[in-house]
């Protein structure tokens, strides 16, 4: 049946006098139509990328923050008698680029048994920029407290 209706338009094509076919103003504005619905696609293509750039970044920065916060309380289990109120600048090393870091440590009772830790980490993305901020508090186990005290 597919090729009877083929055979059928083909024949009723040939049959009159006139050339069928498209003329050039068709075939332009086919082409400027086809051109303005690629570019669309393109540009959102492109805002997707750059958006799971972003992602990317933040992740990773989550990530080594995380991290640092991770390294401060374990250094408080292992070491309570000596930590001290601090404060700590570092250029840490991701997977496409370079972090810095900022941390602020202040004691926030008598002896430094309880302290106040602020971490901050923060990047620059095309021009823009950006940073995660985190505040945690840091309590010195209890053991430690007899041996600090005046």
């Amino acid at each position: 049946m597919g090729t009877l209706f083929l055979s059928q338009f083909f024949s009723r094509m040939f049959r009159s006098g006139r050339k069928k076919g498209f003329t050039l103003i068709e075939v332009i504005l086919s082409v400027v139509i086809l051109t303005v619905g690629v570019i669309s696609v393109q540009k959102i293509l492109i805002g997707s990328l750059s958006a799971l750039s972003i992602i990317e970044n933040w992740d990773q920065a989550e990530w080594l923050l995380q991290g640092k916060i991770w390294e401060v309380e374990r250094k408080i289990r292992e070491k309570p008698k000596g930590f001290q109120p601090t404060q700590k600048h570092e250029t840490l090393l991701g997977k496409n680029r370079t972090y810095q870091y900022d941390l602020n440590i202040r004691s926030i009772s008598p002896g430094n048994n309880l302290m106040e830790a602020a971490a901050e980490i923060s990047w620059e993305n095309r021009g823009i920029r950006r940073s995660i901020s985190r505040v945690f508090y840091l309590l010195v186990p209890y053991e430690a407290w007899k041996t600090t005290r005046v």
